[in-house]
């Protein structure tokens, strides 16, 4: 698959910092599930960082979710289909459902419609009907190439 490839190439050049990381160890260790938010820009690193944890992510039930959806699949993500403004009780149910079977969640509280960067209530609705707590992660670079979506 050519967008699993591109992925593993790219951040076959980069180097990892993470920070904060004992913030959510302390809830993987008891075994609680985690919502982790992160800005929609962001999901590229997170997606080869985060590969083979088996995290559920909401993607679009649009063609454009269907690529995101295999290209999470093959690095061992776990695809929900949805959103919160077309099919959102079918996206929610998946979401909470997963939660509820222990699996942690991955949402974009700024959604891929923007603005950028501001949060929406839909991830917070999940958390609070799934009992989980949030998980904020950020991923930055001190150099790059940025994609309009």
């Amino acid at each position: 698959m050519v967008g699993a490839g591109l992925v593993r190439f790219l951040f076959t050049f980069t180097r990892l910092e993470r920070i904060g990381v004992e913030n959510y160890q302390q809830f993987r260790s008891s075994g609680t599930p985690i919502l982790f938010v992160f800005w929609h820009g962001g999901l590229l690193p997170l997606i080869h960082y985060h590969r083979q944890e088996g995290i559920v992510v909401l993607t679009s039930e649009h063609r454009d979710g269907e690529y995101v959806t295999q290209i999470i699949q093959h690095h061992g993500f776990r695809a929900v289909r949805g959103s919160f403004t077309r099919g959102g009780r079918k996206g929610l149910r998946g979401l909470v459902r997963a939660a509820r079977s222990g699996q942690d969640i991955a949402l974009t509280p700024d959604g891929p419609r923007g603005p950028r960067g501001v949060f929406k209530p839909g991830s917070l609705l999940v958390a609070q009907i799934g009992h989980l707590p949030v998980v904020p992660i950020s991923v930055t670079a001190s150099s790059g190439w940025h994609l309009r979506s």
